[in-house]
């Protein structure tokens, strides 16, 4: 059996690669210069500012990575498929509430004097505090968590780190004061109905013979090679 990577599951991980940038910075740029909804709660202002979260904050989009790499070595098409719908209605819905709620946040100001400060700092310079409900963070690493504990092939071990990766995210997007509250269970609730709609649905059918379209190609012309 041929265990080599399919070009459809290369074109899979490219297109979340395009479509997460594109659904992320979109609504950024049409919402534009337009007045936003400055969220938070006193439940929000009474959770403390922890900068050594950003170490979490920033390793969600390593775990989304990997994700990826764990998708496309199950070599599993139901798996892929259903996972890149369900990941794509999600974004679609967030690129919606994002234009139709435009959110913002007031954040701490501050010097940097550590290390965990000065990477606060950093992030908040490259991600400004806008597309806050539902949280994208949430979503995405939720889905991972979910994709970790249905892989055959990851050992316990991964499961078990991808679960708890996946919590500490959660905790981070609080602790950097990069989203409020409400988000997290937002963008948790968004993974479990986007997977919900597609298993209902007939997108995941339309996925797959969309990009497995590149490997019947192929096949072809290695027949014709062949003969």
């Amino acid at each position: 059996m041929n265990k080599s990577i399919k070009r459809s599951s290369i074109a899979v991980a490219f297109t979340w690669f395009i479509l997460h940038f594109i659904i992320f910075y979109l609504p950024q740029v049409i919402v534009g210069d337009a007045e936003r909804i400055v969220v938070g709660s006193w439940i929000d202002d009474r959770i403390p500012l922890i900068p050594f979260f950003v170490l979490f904050y920033a390793m969600a989009y390593v775990q989304w990575i990997v994700n990826l790499f764990v998708i496309v070595r199950e070599n599993d098409d139901k798996m892929l498929y259903n996972y890149f719908s369900s990941d794509l209605v999600g974004k679609i819905v967030c690129a919606i509430l994002f234009i139709a709620i435009p959110t913002t946040m007031v954040q701490p100001v501050f010097e940097s004097t550590d290390l965990w400060t000065f990477h606060l700092n950093l992030v908040y310079a490259l991600d400004e505090p806008v597309n806050l409900f539902p949280s994208m963070h949430c979503f995405e690493s939720y889905i991972c968590a979910r994709v970790a504990l249905q892989s055959k092939k990851s050992s316990k071990f991964y499961k078990v780190f991808s679960v708890v990766l996946a919590l500490l995210v959660f905790a981070s997007t609080v602790f950097t004061k990069q989203h409020i509250l409400i988000d997290i269970p937002a963008g948790i609730i968004l993974a479990e109905l986007s997977v919900f709609i597609i298993s209902r649905g007939w997108l995941p059918e339309v996925m797959a013979r969309l990009f497995s379209s590149l490997d019947v190609k192929k096949d072809k012309q290695e027949n014709i090679i062949i003969c």
